[in-house]
């Protein structure tokens, strides 16, 4: 079984996957599948900020971290509320036409670009310090495998039919 740190981290790539998708998505000026891009990042960003948030941050044996716990918990909070906003920007894309929507789109994939270094930002301190300190229980790491486990079931078919229609695009 793989490490929880492992799980973790593969989760931080495919969390990256999805950004990508829906930016992608967007220079093509394809709404609907940008839309599922969108989704499918806020629910992966969400089941793993409450994982991280219930079974890692919770932990009293955290104190030797380089940065305190609280730090972790604003950027989630921070996260999911850039995630919010971008989530009302894209609606807001959705109902402009024109040179009014493009125009748009520049601010609004620069608001996406600013959310995706935050989140690289965040990762990377959880990697360089709050993963080396993950306990070795496999009932926790299990316990990510199975909700993430369910996230793959139900977002499978349509990240790979993203996937292919970027590539064919």
């Amino acid at each position: 079984m793989p490490t929880l740190r492992n799980l973790l981290e593969e989760s931080h790539k495919d969390l990256h996957q999805w950004v990508l998708m829906h930016q992608e998505a967007l220079l093509l000026r394809h709404e609907n599948n940008s839309r599922v891009a969108l989704m499918g990042l806020s629910e992966y960003l969400h089941a793993h900020v409450n994982f991280e948030n219930s079974h890692i941050l919770s932990r009293d044996d955290l104190d030797e971290c380089r940065w305190p716990v609280r730090v972790y918990l604003k950027e989630h909070d921070k996260l999911l509320s850039l995630l919010d906003k971008n989530h009302q920007r894209f609606e807001h894309f959705c109902h402009l036409k024109g040179r009014a929507q493009r125009l748009y789109l520049i601010e609004y994939l620069d608001s996406l670009s600013s959310f995706y270094h935050v989140m690289e930002h965040h990762e990377q301190r959880e990697e360089q310090d709050l993963f080396d300190r993950l306990p070795v229980d496999e009932g926790i790491a299990k316990v990510w495998q199975e909700t993430e486990s369910a996230l793959i079931e139900k977002w499978r078919d349509e990240k790979e039919r993203l996937k292919v229609w970027l590539a064919e695009n």
